[in-house]
């Protein structure tokens, strides 16, 4: 009788457990490729609902995660830099959690198109970087403070070594992310009374989609400045770049500028 009860109790207890991880719901932004989309895919596979935002509802990214992941997971278009797409993903998120309240945030989202020093960026790029990297995130985790503060929940913030240290060619990019990264030390000290933990992700050398566009806008840069030569040279670029950085997923930087400079 004893084992029993014992069996019964943690039974019940698992189930307990389970219904509340279905109930635990949680958004990360940029699944069209690396790290948000590896996070989307992890969390759905361990019973988590997940709120998804992609670029292109199209894409192949999203069609991937669509594929693979379980009807738990719900894919959001999203730019960041257009503040109507910020606030119908506010909406939606908010429309299905005001119940439960949300367990979790990741900032993943980012862009960076350019390798230049700092005087050649234009200074659109800098304006880019800064709307996609720094006010896109700060707009959305503002809107979803209330629910994270209900659920005591977790904002986790995947910022770039660039923001931390000086990174030449990256300027636009670093700036951006500097910014990211003290906004989410301020959060972090702000949001501990309320209990809602704040944590900073400083990735290494990863290949992913944002590092793919680098090394082609790397290419493009090499071809408009340097002519002829330097576009046959571009593929032997292009394949040490990728080359460089291990891994399945997560954002290139050092390596990138440390190829380009070589294949000048």
């Amino acid at each position: 009788p004893l084992l029993s009860m014992c069996t019964d109790k943690s039974t019940t207890s698992l189930r307990c457990w389970w219904r509340q991880r279905q109930k635990s719901q949680h958004a990360v932004t940029g699944c069209d490729s690396g790290f948000g989309q590896a996070t989307a895919r992890r969390l759905d596979a361990l019973g988590f609902r997940v709120f998804a935002s992609v670029l292109d509802l199209q894409g192949a990214g999203a069609q991937e995660l669509q594929k693979s992941c379980s009807q738990r997971l719900t894919l959001l278009q999203m730019d960041l830099t257009k503040p109507e797409d910020i606030q119908r993903v506010l909406q939606h998120i908010q429309a299905h959690t005001n119940s439960t309240g949300l367990w979790g945030l990741v900032n993943n989202a980012g862009f960076n198109d350019t390798i230049a020093d700092a005087e050649l960026s234009p200074l659109g790029k800098f304006r880019t970087c800064m709307e996609v990297n720094f006010f896109g995130s700060l707009e959305l985790t503002k809107g979803l403070l209330p629910l994270l503060r209900a659920a005591g929940g977790r904002i986790v913030t995947v910022s770039s070594p660039a923001g931390d240290l000086p990174f030449p060619c990256l300027a636009a990019y670093g700036a951006s992310k500097a910014a990211l990264s003290l906004l989410m030390d301020t959060f972090r000290s702000e949001l501990q009374p309320w209990g809602v933990k704040v944590s900073l992700i400083l990735p290494g050398y990863y290949r992913t989609g944002n590092s793919r566009r680098l090394v082609l806008a790397l290419g493009k840069h090499l071809q408009q400045t340097q002519g002829l030569r330097a576009a046959q040279r571009e593929p032997s670029c292009h394949a040490a770049a990728l080359a460089a950085a291990p891994g399945p997923s997560g954002a290139l930087t050092a390596h990138t500028t440390q190829t380009a400079s070589a294949c000048k």
